[in-house]
């Protein structure tokens, strides 16, 4: 295992794929693990270590919290309108979404993702 995943994750079984590990802390592994090989259909962007990392990433949030469901939209980051993917548990008024890529250009309302 890479080094920087072992400091995120030290402690992970992965014979217990029905473990609960803290948000966070699953978000700073999965944020560890980011390159080209992780990216959706190999896409990266200079400076933006979140590019095409969306999809994967709310695959991965989804395994380890079964209960979320992937939603997908079109948000504006700043130069391009661009598909982008996130999790959300719940429905309506009580929904929560799960954005692990907040902060990596993408612009958003408090209810997710904006166009």
């Amino acid at each position: 295992m890479r080094p920087d995943l072992q400091e995120a994750l030290p402690s992970f079984d992965v014979a217990k794929p029905s473990r609960r590990i803290e948000l966070a802390r699953l978000a700073k592994a999965i944020e560890a693990s980011w390159d080209h090989l992780t990216a959706y259909q190999g896409a990266t962007q200079p400076n933006n270590p979140a590019y095409g990392q969306c999809y994967p990433t709310s695959r991965v949030v989804q395994w380890f919290y079964p209960e979320v469901e992937i939603a997908c939209g079109d948000v504006w980051t700043g130069s391009s309108t661009e598909r982008h993917f996130w999790n959300i548990r719940g429905s309506g008024d009580d929904a929560e979404w799960i954005e692990t890529v907040r902060g990596f250009g993408y612009r958003f309302r408090n209810d997710g993702p904006t166009s």
